[in-house]
């Protein structure tokens, strides 16, 4: 998208998911940066800095990580050599896309939805940044939930503090389920304590089920 016949424009790399599942938010991802980018290119012309004082133009390269976000993140940065790239979607895909391509080679990765907490600590020199809040922050809600729940469940329900209840947590086994698993049970309680103390062994249970899962039954059963 836009004059990639210019040699003074400069290219920048979307790595966003436009098949599969999540194709509905990174089409509408897609479509909004190209909306920004025309709003660039037709009030401002580009950047400045070009030859003689002429802005340079942007140029967007857009690539699909369903597939194989590192292939496409190599090509972006071996091939057409951006600067930056705007993605990944997911977590686990930006985590690998970070420590496999662009933080090596130099390259900004900007993320729009990753959420996992494995990314405040990743050592990336600052080459990695997300629009999205850490799920710390999303876990601070579901704690809040759950202690309001309990609250209620025994009110209405007419069960005493001695009976323990219990709590099973299902989640995605990848980057951003696990984050927020263990986001989750760093704080969250049940039954007064919390929910890795020792007395509540046998009222807390943690099923996973796989990224590409789509028979949950085990899952409910278990």
């Amino acid at each position: 998208v836009g004059d990639f016949a210019n040699d003074n424009a400069i290219p920048i790399g979307t790595l966003l998911s436009i098949k599969g599942p999540n194709a509905a938010t990174g089409e509408a991802r897609q479509n909004s940066i190209e909306v920004a980018h025309e709003e660039l290119t037709t009030n401002a012309v580009g950047l400045p800095g070009g030859a003689g004082g002429a802005p340079r133009p942007l140029v967007l390269v857009e690539c699909d990580d369903s597939a194989s976000a590192s292939r496409a993140a190599t090509h972006l940065v071996d091939r057409v050599r951006v600067p930056v790239i705007l993605g990944a979607g997911a977590s686990g895909t930006t985590l690998t896309v970070a420590q496999e391509v662009t933080i090596p080679k130099g390259v900004l990765l900007f993320a729009p939805s990753a959420t996992s907490p494995a990314l405040t600590t990743l050592q990336d020199n600052g080459l990695v940044w997300r629009s999205a809040p850490s799920d710390a922050l999303q876990a601070v809600a579901l704690v809040d939930a759950m202690e309001s729940m309990e609250a209620r469940y025994r009110a209405e329900n007419a069960v005493a503090p001695a009976t323990a209840l219990k709590l099973s947590i299902v989640y995605k086994n990848d980057a951003y389920g696990s984050g927020l698993l263990a986001a989750l049970t760093t704080s969250a309680r049940i039954n007064g304590k919390a929910v890795t103390d020792a007395s509540n062994a046998a009222s807390v249970a943690t099923t996973s089920y796989d990224a590409a899962a789509t028979d949950l039954s085990a899952q409910v059963a278990a």
